[in-house]
């Protein structure tokens, strides 16, 4: 997620020097916020309260990854796996089907986290 993160501030970056010709340090000290989606649970869970790991690789990278998000003004999103833009790009097995409706119909449909949790969670009759 850090990785992504850094991605995103490097294409903002240069977005905002081609569309509006700012010099980069104007760019690097206005602050641009985005919606962050992950499809990993644990991560949606730990990072709002995140403290410590004994595994300092985890450690650093959430740590990171928290201090970004709060710095910018990011907000973190969970999505069902099915409803990843990015998956289709990544995984042989996903159909792709999600990613061609969102870029045909030039929109992201996105539901409220605690909605889709507790629909996961209720038994199949």
């Amino acid at each position: 997620m850090g990785g992504g993160l850094a991605e995103l501030r490097c294409f903002q970056i240069l977005w905002e020097q081609m569309t509006t010709g700012m010099t980069l340090r104007t760019v690097l000290d206005k602050s641009l916020s985005a919606t962050i989606f992950t499809d990993c649970k644990s991560a949606y869970d730990t990072l709002p309260s995140y403290a410590g790991n004994k595994n300092k690789r985890c450690h650093l990278e959430l740590v990171m990854t928290k201090e970004d998000i709060r710095h910018h003004g990011h907000s973190l999103r969970w999505v069902a796996t099915e409803y990843m833009l990015s998956d289709p790009l990544m995984k042989l097995s996903h159909s792709g089907e999600f990613l061609r409706d969102a870029i045909n119909s030039g929109m992201y449909p996105v539901q409220v986290e605690e909605f889709v949790l507790e629909e996961n969670k209720r038994p199949e009759l």
